[in-house]
């Protein structure tokens, strides 16, 4: 079990993330509100970790902050090297679109735009033409396993396609770090399983991906689970001994799967 004291410094050379004594306070009705109280971890490429906690518990302004959509108040975070607590807003933004994929849940209310287009928005403001813009949403959509879906607008697909999209578009940049926030509440269990799938195999190819979840069921299919509790790390544990999508789909009623990330 880890926990919130600092390693030494020579054992993170290696590490994607590098957390050491994080801080974050909020002011609220006049009052400071302290969401993290001095929290230190780091994460190596390829983890897949889940985020887990009651509400106020820390663990979305950890996600906030690991998505360089926040500053911290104190301490260090340092994501494939640079110093995210140095740089000024400008380089946060161009850190958050080259090294940071969010799963967003919003595709299904934009209702004019094909999933190739939204796959391909994070590309937009890149200087690429559009040729490889669209090869690179393209190539996207076949990791998450809809090659033909590319031209559907999001009333032609399911909610558990409308899912895969939202991940095919935090992939679009090739990030380093995917961060998905509750992606199954609102999804069937078999379709849970499925999107857990595809996540756990992006952590295999390399991509370290952060889980907000309150699920135990849906945690278990994680290689790490982190918890918090009023602003601290309270456990960091392994999880040796994973679920995969593969077996828990065997033993539910036979549906045929949509397809898993493009080999």
């Amino acid at each position: 079990m880890r926990t919130n004291e600092v390693t030494s410094p020579a054992s993170w050379a290696r590490s994607l993330v590098e957390i050491d004594r994080l801080t974050k306070d909020y002011e609220s009705v006049g009052a400071n509100v302290q969401a993290l109280k001095g929290i230190s971890v780091r994460v190596s490429r390829g983890e897949f970790v889940a985020i887990m906690g009651s509400a106020r518990s820390g663990k979305s302004s950890f996600l906030n902050i690991l998505g360089c959509l926040e500053k911290p108040t104190s301490g260090t975070y340092a994501l494939e090297g640079m110093d995210v607590m140095k740089s000024t807003s400008e380089e946060r933004a161009y850190i958050r679109s080259r090294y940071v994929g969010f799963v967003s849940q919003g595709f299904d209310r934009i209702s004019r735009m094909t999933a190739l287009e939204y796959v391909g928005l994070p590309i937009f403001y890149s200087i690429v033409s559009n040729h490889l813009r669209n090869e690179k949403a393209k190539e996207a959509l076949r990791k998450v396993g809809l090659p033909d879906s590319m031209y559907h607008l999001p009333h032609q697909l399911s909610r558990g396609q409308q899912q895969r999209v939202s991940i095919a578009r935090a992939l679009a940049n090739d990030p380093s770090i995917v961060l998905v926030d509750e992606p199954t509440p609102q999804l069937d269990r078999r379709t849970s399983v499925e999107v857990m799938g595809i996540l756990r195999e992006l952590s295999d190819r390399g991509t370290t991906v952060f889980l907000v979840t309150q699920e135990p069921f849906i945690a278990s299919f994680t290689t790490r689970q982190i918890v918090f509790r009023e602003g601290l790390i309270v456990s960091d544990r392994d999880n040796h001994s994973p679920r995969t999508a593969s077996e828990v789909l065997n033993d539910m009623p036979s549906i045929p799967m949509q397809g898993g990330i493009a080999a």
